[in-house]
């Protein structure tokens, strides 16, 4: 037998080391493989499931089966289709895991609680003319335990994390969203993550908290739950008070070096009379729509207590068209740069207003389409004003159970503003 030196036993036992770390690397892979594809495609039988995802079907039986003996996917009933052995299609397991969703907004926040197949089991809601640090806090203390209150002991050890959506500074933007300077002072002074992360040491809570800005955790959400034109890579617009969005790259959510990827509201769309620049923040915001009706004697909050809008058109319909203007611009530039499949726009809005507002863009664009640039489809988004909320529940799902290639090559992130904390 060879005699080894020290540095050849070091090196012998990292190559094993690194061998089980990849055989690991690799079965969490295919889990979250065919955890993702049941999500996109819905029930599966496991051939079907073994023919879809290039594995063996004795690979993939293994790992289906481990997947239910975790309580992560369940058998459905028994299909007989034509000739041969029925076929038991495997589906996920709505009571497989649970996750808490905490959005924080300009005008409300909202707390909910959602299952693995994105289900709000329940949610909880604070409505406001502007974010005050000590009224979040108790919304979010009392919230939190209306929440966990809801969930039965029995699944309790199945929630796997808390998810925080937020605009990146709350306390920015102080003339455009009519917010007090001693409110802005005192989210300076402390901000939403560490007042989160002081009511979870409270709860005397272990969960995991990830943070993202609101537009790109509502993006999560479109990824996760909506999409239904498959796009692998698209840009998000979501309209809200301020207008955001968020890039989708090889069906990833892509946050970017300092995680401000798809900040789209701080894109230049042209210049004043003054000749100062205009940011589509300023053409493309709700807050817009709110002067306007503030300056017709309405009440601004009407825009969230209607579940129409059909009675403020006259306002409605201006808006819309500046709105549209301000993104095709924005969508213009953006193609210049990614060659994206397309453009998913949604909002904090009534449907109606969402299907005029993406019509109107489809119009602009026709005028702007830059030649160079091969023009890309413009399309609705399929989940509303509540896609802040559930992209902030989805962060600890997508986190622990979506197809990952970090997770099979091994990759690092950098460290942006979607990170996991601990409470």
């Amino acid at each position: 037998m060879p005699e080894h030196t020290a540095p050849d036993l070091e090196r012998l036992q990292s190559t094993g080391t690194q061998r089980r770390s990849s055989q690991s690397g690799v079965k969490r892979y295919n889990e979250r493989l065919i955890l993702s594809m049941l999500r996109m495609h819905g029930p599966l039988p496991r051939a079907e499931i073994a023919r879809r995802s290039g594995l063996s079907a004795q690979a993939s039986s293994q790992i289906v089966g481990a997947l239910e003996d975790q309580g992560l996917v369940i058998a459905g009933e028994r299909q007989k289709r034509g000739v041969g052995q029925p076929s038991i299609p495997m589906r996920l397991n709505p009571d497989g895991a649970f996750s808490i969703g905490l959005k924080v907004g300009r005008r409300n926040a909202e707390l909910m609680l959602m299952d693995l197949v994105g289900a709000a089991r329940h949610s909880v809601r604070l409505t406001y003319r502007y974010p005050e640090p000590d009224a979040i806090t108790t919304f979010l203390r009392e919230g939190l335990q209306e929440i966990l209150g809801v969930l039965p002991p029995t699944l309790s050890p199945r929630l796997c994390g808390i998810g925080l959506a937020s605009p990146s500074e709350l306390g920015s933007w102080q003339r455009e969203v009519g917010l007090p300077e001693s409110v802005a002072a005192a989210w300076r002074a402390c901000g939403l993550v560490e007042r989160t992360e002081q009511v979870l040491r409270d709860f005397g809570t272990s969960l995991p908290l990830l943070t993202s800005n609101d537009a790109t955790a509502a993006c999560a959400a479109e990824l996760a739950f909506g999409n239904e034109r498959n796009f692998d890579d698209f840009l998000y617009v979501f309209v809200s008070t301020l207008v955001g969005g968020g890039v989708v790259l090889n069906a990833s959510l892509c946050v970017g070096r300092s995680g401000y990827a798809g900040s789209i509201g701080s894109m230049p769309v042209g210049t004043d009379i003054d000749g100062r620049p205009r940011y589509l923040v300023h053409k493309s915001s709700i807050y817009v729509l709110e002067h306007a009706l503030a300056q017709s004697g309405r009440d601004p909050a009407l825009l969230q207590a209607l579940q129409d809008w059909d009675s403020i058109a006259a306002w409605v319909a201006p808006w819309v068209a500046e709105a549209a203007s301000g993104i095709a611009h924005a969508i213009a530039s953006s193609l210049c740069v990614l060659d994206f499949q397309g453009v998913i726009v949604d909002g904090a809005f009534p449907a109606t207003v969402r299907a005029a507002l993406v019509t109107a863009i489809r119009t602009d664009l026709k005028v702007l389409q830059p030649e160079g640039v091969v023009a890309c489809d413009v399309v609705e988004g399929k989940i509303g004003t509540g896609a802040r909320v559930m992209g902030a529940a989805s962060l600890p799902l997508l986190e622990r159970f979506h197809q990952d290639r970090d997770v099979l090559f091994g990759g690092v992130r950098p460290e942006t503003d979607m990170q996991r904390k601990r409470g």
